[in-house]
């Protein structure tokens, strides 16, 4: 069989959302009786399902043997992200269009320490969809946000901290969007375990998350450190950090072939996870709407799985 690449793949317009939704089930749930169930559809219709996508993809998505599910495939487990994606981002739009239209304005903070470009495309399709909605991004390292919302400067915000972070602020409202596992990585394979302080790549003073994350692991092992790198700058702490300046941390998602990901073998702490959430003091009918959509996008849930 070819694979994904070589075949029209998902523009094919035989495939269907029932289709897509039976792989996400079977892939997720490990088998065809419990996927049907979880998208209430019998067991032959969503076998039928899987039989026909393989068809039309022209490739095999799972690995069966002797009548039993084991897995998926190579191509499978590349087109999993992709299908999760489109029934992501449609659920998204069909819970907007269901909700009133939102109006008004609404000042909204997100952190610049991390890849906004996520955030950004979300808070953009959702302004897109509401067009009597006026948004105005303020963006900062997630304590200057926290602080501009407890002064009444922003009506609502994205934070980024650690978990052992202990926030001064009391917002009125708040909610987990996702959770970050995080690594220590660098741009090659030094022998980081026998220096004797490591070079550290890290944000500036104000960063709730990164930062003191890797500080206070080094600090609970007595690892001794200085800092080689300190930028306000997402990209410029990754481009440090490939470019050889030393050991930095990032998300586990963000982390490609560029990377060579440290662990305790290079003499290395565990990191704590990181939260991403959403606060307002606001009790404004349209700021909680606003919160909920939000909290219900995609790229924002946590229970999403990328």
């Amino acid at each position: 069989m070819n694979t994904i690449t070589d075949s029209p793949a998902l523009a094919d317009r035989r495939i269907t959302l029932e289709h897509l939704r039976a792989f996400v089930a079977v892939a997720e749930t490990g088998g065809f009786q419990s996927a049907g169930q979880e998208i209430f559809r019998t067991q032959s219709a969503v076998t039928q399902s899987l039989r026909k996508l393989e068809e039309y993809l022209n490739c095999q998505l799972l690995k069966r043997r002797q009548g039993h599910l084991m897995g998926l495939t190579e191509e499978g487990l590349r087109l999993l992200p992709e299908v999760r994606g489109i029934l992501g981002r449609l659920d998204s739009v069909l819970g907007i269009i269901q909700r009133p239209e939102l109006k008004g304005h609404i000042a909204l903070g997100i952190p610049d320490s991390f890849n906004t470009t996520q955030i950004q495309g979300a808070v953009a399709r959702c302004a897109a969809m509401n067009k009597g909605l006026k948004i105005q991004v303020t963006t900062g390292f997630s304590s200057f946000l926290a602080d501009k919302l407890d002064r009444g400067g922003l009506d609502v915000v994205i934070l980024q901290r650690h978990c052992n972070y202990v926030s001064p602020y009391r917002p009125s409202y708040e909610h987990v969007l996702m959770e970050e596992r995080l690594c220590w990585v660098s741009g090659g394979r030094d022998d980081f375990k026998s220096m004797e302080e490591l070079p550290l790549i890290t944000f500036s003073e104000g960063c709730t998350s990164y930062r003191p994350a890797m500080l206070e692991s080094l600090a609970a092992v007595n690892r001794p450190y200085y800092l080689s790198f300190v930028s306000g700058s997402y990209e410029s702490v990754r481009s440090a950090i490939i470019s050889g300046f030393g050991i930095g941390v990032l998300p586990e998602k963000e982390i490609d072939d560029r990377y060579v990901i440290l662990t305790d073998k290079d003499g290395l702490p565990e990191l704590p996870a990181v939260s991403v959430v959403l606060q307002s003091k606001s009790e404004s009918p349209v700021i909680r709407q606003f919160c909920d959509l939000l909290k219900s996008l995609p790229d924002f849930n946590k229970n999403h799985k990328n």
